[in-house]
């Protein structure tokens, strides 16, 4: 439903609120309002087209009360005087001024509308043209706007198809019926108009999807390529992985296979990484622990640290191959026939100390 609402603003508020048939839908006035509490009181009846006031002005709190309802504000030329207020409101009953202001104010409002509407009503037209005229449009422009598809003239023509022997037309219905025709002809001018934009507007967006599809396609095809480059390039690189590292592999195939014939000629001797203890030779880290059943099977210990009952020789002679320690004969030789534990290490340790 379509409102017009009178507001008096104020410590007390005053709010009348009208139909468009000028019948009283609902008279308040309260205390200490907000300006959110007027609204939500104002909103739970309908659709606010006007607001009107009392004043020659426009008060600021009813200003923020049409911009909060997005009604358009009335004002009348001169402020409403009390004898009109009460003239107004005379076959309404109201318990306070304010509530008489506010009415007054949209009943005053009403009255500058009412042939207005009364026109609107006769062309058969109902509240939504109406309500559009109010907010500024023109009459075509409202009709056009509130019609769902163009009205053919033809169907406008023909009611007026009558005989002499039919009741006779006043020359004031002719007036009305030409009127009525004139506003009907450039509602359909207007609606042509919206309908070869909207056409237009079809077309460019026709067009735009086209586009966008020609380059959803391109990118498509573009992304399948690079998909296809990066796959070989990924190919590439993996095989220049696995080509090294089969090249790799095959010299440390190759070193341990040359490793091994030297183990076999006895050019080289292994020696074991404690626990391990090949041929009575091992290598005890300074952090390990070596057991006593195990000192009687180790020959020479390549070692930091000093372990009783065996031969220990620091560990620089060692090589080392993929984690294998070993020592070439003629090293081992010396070391067999080298002094006492304790000139190797002072020997070991003055050499680490250059």
């Amino acid at each position: 439903m379509y409102l017009i609402v009178g507001f008096d603003p104020g410590t007390s508020v005053g709010i009348g609120i009208i139909n468009f048939n000028c019948e009283v839908v609902d008279l308040f006035s309260g205390k200490n309002m907000g300006i959110n509490e007027v609204v939500a009181h104002i909103r739970q009846f309908g659709t606010v087209v006007l607001i009107a006031s009392d004043v020659d002005h426009i008060p600021y709190t009813l200003y923020k009360v049409a911009t909060a309802l997005n009604a358009k504000i009335f004002i009348p030329e001169n402020s409403i005087s009390v004898s009109e207020k009460v003239f107004l409101t005379r076959n309404v009953k109201y318990h306070d001024a304010h509530q008489r202001d506010s009415l007054s104010a949209a009943l005053y409002a009403y009255k500058r509308y009412k042939n207005l509407f009364e026109k609107i009503k006769n062309l058969g037209y109902g509240d939504d043209v109406k309500a559009l005229v109010i907010r500024g449009k023109s009459l075509a422009e409202a009709i056009a706007e509130t019609s769902a598809e163009s009205v053919q003239i033809d169907e406008i023509i023909h009611p007026l198809d009558i005989s002499k022997t039919d009741i006779e037309i006043s020359k004031e219905k002719v007036s009305d019926l030409k009127e009525h025709l004139r506003i009907l002809e450039k509602a359909n001018k207007i609606l042509k108009t919206q309908i070869k934009t909207k056409d237009a507007e079809t077309e460019n967006l026709k067009n735009n999807i086209k586009s966008l599809e020609r380059e959803m396609k391109f990118k498509s095809e573009k992304s399948v390529r690079a998909e296809e480059k990066f796959e070989k390039m990924a190919m590439e690189i993996s095989l220049k992985g696995i080509t090294g590292q089969i090249k790799n592999a095959e010299e440390v195939i190759k070193d341990l296979e040359n490793f091994y014939e030297r183990v076999g000629k006895e050019e080289i001797y292994l020696v074991g990484n404690y626990p391990e203890i090949f041929n009575g030779l091992t290598y005890v880290d300074k952090h390990s622990v070596v057991k006593t059943s195990d000192v009687s099977r180790i020959e020479i210990a390549f070692t930091e640290k000093k372990i009783s009952n065996c031969k220990n020789v620091s560990p620089q002679k060692l090589k080392k191959i993929s984690n294998i320690y070993y020592i070439e004969r003629l090293n081992l030789e010396d070391v067999k026939a080298g002094g006492d534990v304790e000139s190797i290490i002072k020997e070991y340790r003055k050499a680490r100390m250059l």
